[in-house]
């Protein structure tokens, strides 16, 4: 990636900044904003300790919501008291909306004034995600995201073959992936299903839907609603089709599906976002990834979460927040320390994913977490319309047609048709 050359104004504040930086023997310190689950703490921790013996620099966690919007509430209350952090975890392309209001700065500056990394040792498309007018304002740490899941024993129980272990085999197409679903699908003596196909829609809700379908919610640009789009349509009559046409994953109040019945053995394929890999392994079922299906002539895509760090523009520790950044996401040991206490794959291309790879094989043999980065590598989709800064309210309007259409309450053409006037308008108020 070419990198735009620091401004003289940027090198004079960057000057001005190192004079602030304590003299030798004062205690140095970065404070760090980020939801953790109790299970999570320890390697959090490690990652601290490893950075702190690395650079002298201690870090103060502080610990907040895992809900996205009550983080960003929380910081923005301390930024307010005088108590900003310095950086913010767990942040993906929903960093927009803050960025647009000055609450990130971006890192253009920092990488320009530092020879010692690369940016070019990341994965580009994770990268790409996380720069808004033409300036880095997130570094990737990882990517979350949604590749499929099944159930080997059921699959060798119903005699069928095992899906292919890698993306881009020409018989997985979305015809043969129905016809694996129909077949895993199971009734009693009385009609009754025993075992769906599939545990229930294939994604992180509605905005991870279309791309593999050549479809997309928003244009490039971010300034045209694409949902009423043949894509996108074709996306969500899949969707409705599989559970009422079809009828191979539940219909509503049906038991045996969701996520818990793809761990308990009662659903044979799930859409498995990557957060949910820990209970998949602790699973007495042998389950394991699989790569998405072509659809038609559609350019072969999953859906991903670029996840990153950002640097508040009220941060009081600025350089040492940059050392901070910089290992957790340029150093190879760091990265894939903070990689692995988030929960992500890591975005430094090379060692931290061979380590990734081993130490998920060793935990569960049969889970083929190549296929993951393979997905993030090689046929990411990346959910833009969260970058309009109006997308909470967007949400809300999507959240209720699409469910219409899941419910079979409307049709897909007809559901984004009425709400295509509403997010339009919604897109037209964000700030681009």
């Amino acid at each position: 990636m070419h990198m735009r050359r620091m401004s003289l104004l940027s090198l004079v504040g960057l000057l001005v900044l190192s004079l602030l930086v304590p003299i030798t023997g004062q205690a140095r310190s970065v404070d760090f904003a980020v939801y953790s689950s109790p299970e999570r703490l320890p390697l959090y921790e490690e990652f601290f300790a490893a950075f702190t013996e690395k650079t002298g620099i201690e870090v103060n966690f502080i610990q907040v919501p895992g809900n996205q919007i009550q983080k960003w509430e929380q910081v923005i209350t301390r930024v307010a008291g005088g108590v900003s952090p310095d950086i913010v975890g767990a942040v993906s392309v929903e960093f927009v909306q803050y960025a647009a209001v000055g609450l990130a700065q971006p890192f253009d500056p920092y990488l320009s004034m530092d020879d010692s990394v690369s940016i070019d040792d990341l994965i580009p498309s994770l990268v790409e995600a996380f720069q808004w007018q033409n300036q880095q304002y997130l570094m990737p740490y990882g990517a979350s995201g949604v590749p499929l899941a099944y159930n080997q024993r059921l699959f060798d129980e119903a005699g069928l073959a095992r899906p292919p272990a890698m993306w881009g085999d020409p018989g997985w197409t979305w015809e043969s992936f129905l016809s694996v679903l129909r077949s895993l699908t199971r009734r009693d003596g009385e009609g009754n299903i025993v075992q769906f196909g599939l545990a229930g829609p294939p994604w992180d809700s509605w905005i991870t839907l279309p791309y593999t379908w050549g479809g997309d919610w928003i244009d490039p640009e971010l300034r045209r609603f694409t949902g009423n789009e043949p894509g996108a349509i074709a996306a969500l009559q899949a969707m409705q089709d599989l559970r009422w046409t079809h009828h191979v994953m539940p219909q509503p109040n049906e038991p045996g599906g969701g996520f818990t019945g793809f761990l308990t053995g009662t659903a044979a394929v799930a859409g498995a976002g990557t957060w949910n890999l820990p209970s998949m392994i602790s699973s007495d079922q042998p389950l394991a990834l699989l790569p998405w299906f072509r659809v038609d002539d559609n350019p072969l895509k999953g859906p991903i979460n670029p996840v990153g760090l950002v640097m508040l523009s009220s941060a009081p520790h600025p350089l040492e927040a940059w050392e901070f950044v910089k290992f957790a996401t340029l150093d190879p040991v760091g990265n894939y320390l903070y990689a692995r206490a988030a929960g992500a794959l890591p975005s430094y291309i090379g060692e931290p994913h061979q380590e990734w790879l081993r130490e998920l094989t060793e935990q569960a043999p049969h889970l083929n977490p190549m296929v993951f980065l393979q997905q993030v590598a090689e046929h990411p989709a990346i959910v833009n319309i969260r970058k309009v800064t109006t997308f909470n309210e967007i949400n809300t309007v999507m959240s209720a047609a699409v469910n219409d259409v899941l419910n079979n309450v409307t049709s897909p053409r007809q559901a984004m048709a009425e709400v295509a006037p509403v997010v339009q308008m919604l897109i037209d108020m964000s700030e681009h």
